[in-house]
């Protein structure tokens, strides 16, 4: 939404999803290695940024935003290749379980600049890139009870967007 020619809010429903990734080993007393692999847990969450705006030019205009990012999470799926005491899986995860863990409302702080140019009276052109850093940390249960207690983990992203918007 223009506030005016120079500044504007961008907001509106979107769907994020997040990856991460981590190599998991563990040993025992002996140095025996009783579990290991990769984990991988991917988030989805719907978004609302509220992110005020800054465009400079006419026909070609620089962007520059920052804001919030308030996002839910709607959805957490746990992929691994988790190898325990010579068995494929991970006997300690239980994706029930685990995901009731999760504070499922994520705040972020967005940055972003872009260009936008314009191609003819009803067409733009845009490039941009974004990047949220989360202030709240996800909590998650440990992947093996040896560990104590919960883990924080922070899931900030960057993204390259590329646009065309067509006005009647």
């Amino acid at each position: 939404k223009s506030i005016n020619d120079i500044f504007s809010l961008r907001t509106g429903l979107s769907f994020d999803r997040r990856r991460v990734g981590a190599d998991i080993t563990y040993t025992d007393v002996a140095g025996n290695v009783t579990f290991s692999g990769e984990e991988v847990t991917t988030f989805d969450y719907v978004a609302l940024p509220l992110e005020p705006r800054l465009c400079i030019g006419n026909d070609f205009q620089l962007i520059v935003g920052t804001g919030l990012n308030f996002a839910y999470m709607i959805n957490r799926d746990d992929d691994s290749n988790i190898i325990t005491n010579g068995v494929q899986g991970n006997p300690w995860l239980d994706l029930n379980e685990y995901s009731s863990f999760q504070d499922r409302f994520d705040l972020g702080i967005i940055a972003m600049w872009g260009l936008r140019a314009k191609i003819n009276e009803n067409l733009l052109f845009s490039t941009e890139i974004r990047g949220v850093y989360d202030i709240n940390q996800t909590e998650i249960m440990p992947v093996n009870p040896i560990d104590e207690g919960m883990h924080n983990m922070s899931i900030s992203t960057i993204s390259f967007l590329l646009g065309l918007s067509y006005s009647l």
